[in-house]
This record gives C-alpha cells, structure tokens and sequence, in this order.
C-alpha cells in the first residue's frame, strides 16, 4: 500500500512539471524573456521555405536586458544592433535586409502584449516597406503561477 501511495505521488509530481505552463518577464534570463520568447513566437509564423524570409534579420535591442543576446532564433540569423539606421545599414551591408522594431510590453485591462513590426528594407530604392502588418503576442497573468504566460498572437 505504501509503495502504491508512493508511485502515486511521485507521478502526480511528475504530470505536474512535465505539464506546467512557463512564464515570462523582461528579465535578463533569456529563457524566460518575453522578448525572446515573442520573436520566437514570431519566428514560428514565418514559412523558411520562401528565399525572401531567408534574409539576415536586424532587431534594436533598446527595450531588451539580456545578459546575451541569441544570434539565432529558430533557425533564423540575428544581428542585434544598438540602433538601427536603415539608410547606413543598407550601405554598409549592400543587400536587402529585414528588420524587426519591437515595441515594449503594453498592457491594456489586463491584457498584456508585445507588439512586432517588420520591415523589409530596399537597397536599390534605400526605402523599407513595412511587412505583413503589426504583429501582437498576448500574455495574460496567471496567480496560480505568478507570471505572464503566452495566450495567443494577432495580426493588425
């Protein structure tokens, strides 16, 4: 009976862990990072088979704390820039480039989301189009957990 008792408590713990929801915060840790989780998020969206998506990706990294910063997210190739200067980019790198503004955590009655934006820049006509729209990735808080967990993501 105690053997039962015990294998039953020690699966319950098991399905618990294996099971639970992970939350997220603009700490440095980029595990748990909303930030890195949204581009990752977003990074799931995008088809790898189209040669158009396959471009370096360039992200400002002024509202991100981390302590390093991914070169790559789900495949895709990062380079995090202090500030992007899409005219001075385009001229130093000589190719089209995509880059992606991230706007800071907003929260509106509750509901919590970070904004994406992409763009993709021109080098012939040194313009940059945005691309697909604004993307929105909802968190909600969750007081069993205590953090914000991924709900859903919306396209404006």
């Amino acid at each position: 009976m105690k053997n039962i008792l015990l294998t039953l408590i020690i699966s319950l713990i098991a399905f618990q862990y294996s099971f639970s929801q992970n939350t997220f915060d603009t700490e440095s840790d980029t595990e748990t990072n909303i930030y890195i989780h949204t581009l990752q998020k977003y990074f799931d969206t995008i088809d790898k088979d189209l040669p158009e998506n396959n471009k370096e990706y360039y992200i400002e990294k002024r509202h991100i704390y981390l302590d390093s910063f991914p070169n790559k997210i789900n495949g895709f190739k990062i380079n995090w820039v202090k500030e992007i200067d899409l005219i001075k980019t385009l001229e130093s790198i000589k190719t089209d480039f995509i880059t992606i503004m991230i706007n800071p955590i907003n929260i509106t009655k509750g509901d919590f989301y970070v904004g994406l934006i992409p763009f993709h820049a021109h080098l012939k006509s040194k313009k940059y189009t945005a691309w697909n729209g604004i993307f929105k990735f909802h968190y909600e808080f969750d007081s069993g957990l205590n953090g914000l967990i991924f709900k859903k993501y919306t396209m404006e």
